[in-house]
């Protein structure tokens, strides 16, 4: 006689998509979805050379399991991981996820959102105002 499955071999899993397993078995993948790019997944491994770090060694610093760290590194297209990473790796924080999203190379948007960090309100607006003029797209 076959037994009959247990409701939570049914439902944990659907209940756990889109979050990364911790060694721990908590769930680490809450936040935000950040979009990964090829330049980003590159930059990653030559630091993780740089550091002569293993991708396992950077999954036990970040919190998640090794299968988690390689799939960031091969085909994810966001993760909520990102943040951790950059800290390990000795980055400044990430982008915002918006900002990542925009399809500017992570440098770029870091570099203008640090210049606009520094710029006082009124004439951040107006580089703000300014730049829209600059964009094809943009509402006028």
């Amino acid at each position: 006689m076959k037994a009959s499955p247990n409701v939570n071999d049914i439902l944990m899993p659907r209940m756990l998509t889109g979050f990364v397993a911790s060694k721990s078995g908590s769930p680490t993948g809450t936040g935000a979805a950040y979009p990964i790019s090829d330049e980003w997944r590159a930059r990653v491994k030559i630091r993780l050379e740089e550091l002569e770090m293993s991708q396992a060694e950077l999954a036990r610093r970040v919190g998640c399991t090794p299968a988690a760290i390689t799939n960031v590194l091969r085909d994810n297209k966001q993760s909520s991981l990102v943040p951790k990473i950059h800290r390990v790796l000795g980055w400044d924080d990430a982008p915002l996820p918006e900002t990542a999203a925009m399809g500017v190379s992570d440098r770029v948007a870091e570099e203008f959102a640090a210049i606009a960090k520094r710029l006082p309100a009124d004439v951040r607006n107006s580089a703000l105002a300014f730049l829209r003029t600059l964009d094809p797209k943009s509402k006028k």
